[in-house]
């Protein structure tokens, strides 16, 4: 196993750097210090072929603009907060509202557009990439100063484990993600929509006419939301539906079940597979419905479900600020979350 980096870029006098983890497989994951993004993935099929399986830019200047954060960790909220404004110990707070009238991904200029502190570590077991930033009091208009450490580890098991550890020195809200696209025909040949999914979670949390998150939970039970058995995303895509006639199709919370959330991923042509644990309590599926403009992709009819996020995280901040609970970290406590993402062939 080894780590490798590459200048790529400059960003307001700081280098862009681009970190490349490979392990004795063939398996290869790039991360960039800006937003702590991953670029690259690159996986092999059953043949034996080695492709990328996530959206990425070769151009690694065009992260400096990556408006639909293609691999980028989001915070200090990850999804909406209705309105952009939070109650917390009695204070109130007008965070960014940088998508029309909402709070997204914690504001035009969150962790994803941010120049990470990095460093690499090599273990017996496994290479890592260890990425550092402090978000001040008062930063896209959340209160306290947060310190943030986000590592990727990559070992010889086909595994990629993306662990985050914040802490505060004020009562705030925490909710921390990966934004990676994927795709596993690899090289984007096909769409999603023959992907089989499965995700045991049993509830949804219905989304507003402009994409906020309600104030209900609901069963998936007899409806498109349950993919508890696993299924094609395309299977119920365009059945009639008011909530995925409100994204145009999937782009909603699903609560896990236990409080392990497992994701299940694959492609019957690839034989890829991607098997997602995560201590989360929920995840974003969203099907990368509205990719019209500003993509990696040359071709128009390609940008549309070309591939999907599974951002694992709390429940998004809703109507009325429900579910901000869930994300509330006061002075003291530490916010600690990971994810596993493990490739195989079928």
């Amino acid at each position: 196993m080894r780590i490798s980096k590459e200048k790529v870029g400059i960003f307001n006098g700081t280098d862009l750097v681009e970190y490349t983890m490979e392990n004795d497989n063939g398996i290869v994951i790039g991360i960039i210090n800006f937003g702590a993004t991953i670029t690259k993935i690159i996986t092999p099929d059953r043949y034996g072929n080695f492709e990328n399986i996530v959206v990425g830019f070769e151009d690694k200047n065009k992260y400096l603009k990556n408006f639909l954060h293609f691999g980028s960790v989001i915070g200090r909220i990850s999804g909406r907060v209705y309105k952009g404004k939070l109650t917390i110990d009695g204070v109130n707070y007008n965070l960014d509202l940088n998508l029309n009238d909402t709070h997204i991904h914690g504001g035009k200029s969150g962790f994803h557009s941010r120049v990470w502190d990095v460093e690499s570590i090599s273990e017996k077991d496994k290479v890592s990439i260890e990425l550092k930033y402090t978000s001040l009091d008062g930063e896209e208009g959340f209160p306290g100063t947060v310190e943030t450490k986000v590592m990727y580890s990559l070992n010889n098991e086909n595994e990629l484990e993306f662990k985050v550890k914040a802490t505060t020195d004020k009562t705030t809200v925490i909710n921390i993600t990966n934004h990676s696209y994927f795709n596993l025909s690899g090289d984007f040949k096909e769409n999603i929509l023959n992907h089989y999914l499965k995700i045991n979670a049993d509830r949804f949390l219905p989304i507003l006419k402009n994409g906020d998150i309600s104030e209900k939970i609901e069963t998936v039970e007899n409806t498109v939301f349950d993919f508890r058995k696993g299924k094609t995303i395309g299977s119920d895509i365009d059945k009639r539906s008011e909530q995925l006639a409100l994204a145009d199709g999937y782009d909603h919370p699903l609560l896990f079940d236990d409080k392990d959330g497992k994701i299940e991923l694959w492609e019957n042509n690839s034989g890829r597979h991607m098997k997602i644990t995560t201590n989360n309590e929920a995840v974003i599926f969203y099907s990368g419905n509205c990719f019209m403009k500003k993509t990696p992709f040359s071709k128009k009819d390609k940008n549309r479900r070309i591939a999907l996020c599974l951002e694992t995280q709390n429940l998004p901040i809703g109507k009325n600020q429900a579910f901000k609970e869930n994300s509330i970290i006061r002075k003291g406590e530490v916010y600690e979350r990971t994810t596993k993402y493990k490739f195989s062939v079928i």
